[in-house]
């Protein structure tokens, strides 16, 4: 665990500098918005956490897509990335190429069916679990996947404010 605590390193912050923190992690402006409001009751990193997701899940739907919208494709190569995406689909990026291969032919799949790309907290995982994950979610109705796809984001944002410290 970090010595200082998610919270505290926010609450240090001009709000313009927070603002752009904040939209580091989650790429939303509602979200941001409400999180700049409440922060003040996020007196831990796990209610700070805790808001986040609750912030997000409350967020509409279509919030929820222009959010999605902001992230690369797992295995797209073409799309510039930044550093922190980068990292976060290392396991993809090291992946034979067939299975990169096999993850690009499943992102069209999927977002040809769900209308929205695929989704997914990468870190720690591999090419081969990420495409095992994106198969199975390919069965999935698309209000159920959109869901899915929110909580993911979820995961993706607390690992970042965790990386903030």
């Amino acid at each position: 665990m970090h010595s200082d605590s998610i919270s505290r390193y926010l609450s240090n912050k001009i709000r313009s500098d927070l603002e752009s923190t904040l939209f580091s992690c989650c790429p939303n402006r509602q979200w941001v918005s409400a999180m700049m409001a409440n922060l003040p009751a996020a007196t831990d990193d796990d209610k700070l956490i805790e808001m986040a997701t609750t912030t997000f899940m409350g967020l509409e739907s279509d919030q929820w897509l222009a959010t999605f919208a902001t992230h690369p494709k797992i295995g797209d190569q073409t799309k510039s990335h930044q550093k922190i995406e980068s990292k976060e689909q290392s396991g993809m990026s090291t992946a034979p190429n067939e299975i990169q291969e096999n993850m690009r032919n499943l992102n069209v799949e999927y977002e040809r069916k769900f209308g929205f790309i695929y989704l997914v907290c990468a870190t720690g995982k591999s090419g081969h679990e990420m495409v095992s994950d994106i198969r199975n979610r390919l069965l999935s109705s698309r209000k159920d996947e959109l869901h899915k796809a929110a909580l993911e984001q979820t995961k993706i944002t607390a690992i970042r404010l965790r990386n903030l410290v």
